[in-house]
C-alpha cells in the first residue's frame, strides 16, 4: 500500500526491486547488515545475497535491532566494516 500510495502522489514510478539491482551491482564488493532484532523485512537480505552472489557479504547481529549493530557489537562492528573496506578499496586499485 505504501508503494502505491507513493506512486500516485509523487506521479512517478517506484523504484527498480533491490533484487534486481543486486546483480548489476556484482561483481562490486557489497556488505549487507542485519539486526536479527530489527524490522522483519530484514530477512530479505538473505534474498539480496543471494541474488548479489560471491560479490556480497552478509553479516547478522544476533543482539542488534534495525541499525543498531554499532552499538550491539562495536568491535566486531568496526572490524567487519573497516575490514570490508579495506578489502574492496585495494582490491579496485
Amino acid at each position: 500500500m505504501e508503494t502505491a500510495a507513493g506512486v500516485v502522489l509523487s506521479n512517478s514510478r517506484p523504484p527498480t526491486d533491490f533484487v534486481d539491482l543486486m546483480p548489476r551491482i556484482a561483481p562490486r564488493p557489497v556488505l549487507l547488515i542485519r539486526g536479527m532484532k530489527g524490522n522483519g523485512d530484514e530477512a530479505l537480505n538473505r534474498v539480496y545475497r543471494d541474488a548479489a552472489g560471491p560479490a556480497a557479504t552478509l553479516w547478522e547481529i544476533p543482539r542488534a535491532g534495525h541499525t543498531g549493530g554499532l552499538s550491539a557489537a562495536p568491535a566486531a562492528y568496526e572490524r567487519r566494516v573497516v575490514g570490508f573496506f579495506d578489502r574492496a578499496l585495494l582490491s579496485r586499485g
